[in-house]
């Protein structure tokens, strides 16, 4: 069967993909003890990001939310109501981001890995050049999401059950995030709000200096590439024999591969770390909050134990989980503790630079 395609029909007659159905391995807990060690585009190191990729494309299923015109929202008087559908909203757009960004990187790493197999030195380029760009767009719209979710579950948790009556509760800087993620793009003039606008992709590459220095190096590398420049042209010539020589060689692609390969293997896994892992938390978080419409299974088989970040927000999840159910004499209490917790709502939790 090693010769059908990952999105052909199954030919068991399901009528499903092959790589959903019969090409699907077993599911389980995905554990980083039992990753697959396949190596692939940037080695062994990646083998749980990409089977986490993997093994979410295979889970997915279609979903569709109720996002309410503002104007529309801008009739409800009451506040309990007004934090319900606020609060929900913005659990939707999150699992909106977080689904969407799983598959947009999954196939960008497919691409590359099928261009590394075929010896396509210039679709590997743009491959890796567009994984790189994803990864770090997802890194700045995700990092700080589920951190806020968690630290912040008591009320929200209120909030979408229609319980939060006593204030207002807004979060503009999560909401402008979330927006800003699936909606940002090159905008002409008038032609959308700002902040639908995008920032420049070698802008947008630069977040992740800061854990890999040299991407932008290797960034640049990839568009000389990628762009109808002198590098798409010698990816075909040979090694020079003289200062004069100009050598044309069909063959290169091999040693093209391989400087490509070793200039981008230790970037593209750092990347792909930044990228897949603020994903897969989001997700568990919101499953924490048991609203339906944003609840992914696969997120619970998914074991994180080894991850400090993961314990962290685990320990901010348990750290108010009674504080629904307390006596009447601790109410006041309760409301004095759940109104300190409104206070970082419009506070940024990091700096954005979009």
């Amino acid at each position: 069967m090693s010769g059908i395609g990952r999105n052909h029909p199954c030919p068991c007659g399901s009528g499903r993909k092959w790589k959903k159905c019969c090409g699907a391995p077993d599911r389980g807990t995905i554990s980083f003890e039992t990753a697959n060690e396949r190596g692939g585009l940037f080695g062994s190191e990646t083998a749980f990001l990409t089977s986490l990729l993997d093994s979410f494309e295979r889970a997915a299923e279609a979903s569709s939310y109720k996002i309410m015109p503002i104007e529309e929202f801008r009739t409800l008087k009451g506040i309990a109501e007004r934090n319900q559908v606020y609060w929900r909203e913005i659990l939707c757009r999150a699992h909106f981001g977080v689904c969407t960004g799983m598959l947009r990187l999954n196939e960008w790493l497919h691409g590359s890995e099928r261009a590394l197999g075929d010896g396509n030195v210039l679709m590997l380029a743009a491959g890796i050049r567009g994984l790189l760009e994803a990864c770090a767009d997802t890194w700045q719209g995700f990092a700080g999401v589920a951190p806020t979710l968690a630290e912040s579950h008591t009320i929200v948790r209120r909030a979408i059950r229609g319980e939060l009556a006593e204030q207002v509760a807004l979060a503009p800087e999560l909401e402008s995030t979330l927006i800003h993620f699936s909606y940002a793009r090159k905008l002409s003039p008038g032609g959308g709000p700002a902040l639908h606008s995008a920032a420049s992709a070698k802008d947008c590459v630069s977040v992740l200096s800061e854990s890999a220095p040299e991407v932008l190096d290797v960034y640049q590398t990839l568009c000389d590439y990628t762009h109808p420049a002198a590098s798409s042209l010698f990816r075909f010539a040979g090694e020079p024999t003289n200062p004069d020589a100009l050598t044309f060689d069909p063959n290169a692609g091999a040693r093209k591969i391989a400087e490509l390969s070793a200039r981008s293997e230790r970037v593209g896994s750092v990347a792909l770390m930044l990228g897949v892992a603020p994903l897969v938390t989001t997700l568990k978080i919101l499953n924490a909050f048991a609203f339906t419409p944003v609840a992914t299974p696969w997120a619970d088989g998914v074991d994180l134990s080894f991850s400090p970040i993961w314990r962290e927000l685990e320990k901010r999840l348990r750290s108010q989980a009674g504080l629904a159910m307390v006596s009447d004499e601790e109410r006041d209490t309760l409301l004095a503790d759940l109104n300190t917790q409104y206070l970082p709502f419009g506070r940024s939790k990091r700096r954005q630079t979009h």
